[in-house]
């Protein structure tokens, strides 16, 4: 096996050898966190297929059977989550959301049927999203409550990219995969390009 040397120049510490004629000028220009110090990845559901749809009656039909007291967890996790999350969780569990904590939540909130924000879920793909933090793992307050604060444009960008595009802006609020160029699953669970 041929190995190659690589120069350590930190804080860089690259793993294949980089042109560095331009690095001058190109460490001129700002980063994104220093012009945008509030900054975070975007929301992560854990369960897009439950609380995301392109139709806020199908959605809100699904809130309402979390919301049923006819319905038990079981029935809801045999209708909604069969096979959906890790082995060391019950089906649609994860580490920071549990159905029966969710449901009395949501069984609590008078304001149930507002909950629905559009989102930004894909590049150029906006769905509905039934936005509360106990209905999303990682629901990213810090920045999204900007975007829901009136006319505000959030920039969304990657730090690293495998493509040509990388950057987009929106008034929506958005997922972690918004700037996405690697293959997916949808919401309907077909594969994206």
């Amino acid at each position: 096996m041929e190995w190659t040397e690589l120069a350590l120049d930190p804080p860089n510490y690259l793993f294949s050898p980089q042109d560095t004629e331009l690095l001058e000028e190109y460490e001129k220009g700002w980063k994104t966190t220093e012009i945008l110090p509030v900054n975070t990845t975007g929301i992560v559901t854990a369960r897009d297929k439950f609380v995301m749809d392109f139709d806020e009656a199908s959605l809100l039909n699904r809130i309402e059977d979390l919301r049923s007291e006819r319905l038990s967890d079981e029935q809801i996790r045999g209708r909604y989550f069969t096979g959906k999350g890790a082995a060391q969780y019950p089906a649609g569990d994860s580490r920071g959301w549990k159905l029966p904590a969710a449901r009395k939540q949501v069984i609590a909130d008078p304001e149930w049927k507002e909950r629905v924000e559009k989102c930004l879920y894909r590049p150029f793909d906006a769905r509905l999203l039934y936005y509360v933090p106990w209905m999303v793992d990682w629901p990213r307050p810090e920045v999204m409550r900007h975007v829901l604060a009136g006319k505000n444009l959030s920039l969304i960008t990657a730090r690293q990219n495998k493509g040509d595009y990388g950057v987009y802006a929106t008034t929506n609020i958005g997922t972690h995969k918004t700037v996405s160029v690697v293959p997916h699953a949808t919401v309907d669970g077909s594969q994206a390009a």
